[in-house]
């Protein structure tokens, strides 16, 4: 009897250590399973902000590909200006010299037209002063004729 009493004993010691390791391991199951609940969460939470920053960084490139579109659109019509007033100016210049060749036509008219006028006066001239040398050379004829005419007779 004393020695199942001892087994007894024994066997009690070694459930209590077996309840007392149970009870351990209950409560390490308990802390890893929150642990585990946390670390769950935590991911979970982690996942929803990645997603969000996602999201978000998607919409930035969107939008950056529109500011993009928008910068292009501006700078194409920045250049379209630029050459629009690079025209307006050659345009300005072009019809400034237009203008002084006008004058410079005009001038050049005037000129000729006075120059005409002078040619012509001259050639009047030239017609009057031809009419008086015939008119001359008949009446010199007619003389000569007539001294002829006189000193035959």
């Amino acid at each position: 009897m004393e020695s199942s009493k001892k087994e007894l004993k024994e066997l009690r010691e070694k459930v209590s250590q077996l309840q007392a390791d149970l009870a351990d391991r209950e409560t390490s199951l308990l802390d890893l399973k929150e642990k585990a609940s946390s670390l769950a969460s935590s991911t979970l939470k982690k996942d929803n902000r990645l997603k969000s920053l996602e999201i978000g960084l998607e919409q930035k490139r969107e939008e950056c590909v529109k500011l993009e579109n928008q910068l292009k659109k501006a700078q194409s019509a920045a250049a379209e200006s630029l050459a629009s007033t690079e025209l307006s100016e050659r345009i300005s210049c072009l019809e400034q010299e237009v203008t002084r060749h006008r004058e410079d036509a005009g001038k050049a008219q005037s000129e000729v037209e006075r120059l005409l006028e002078i040619l012509r006066e001259m050639e009047n001239e030239k017609n009057d002063k031809e009419k008086k040398i015939h008119e001359l050379e008949s009446l010199a004829s007619r003389q000569m004729k007539d001294q002829s005419e006189e000193g035959v007779n």
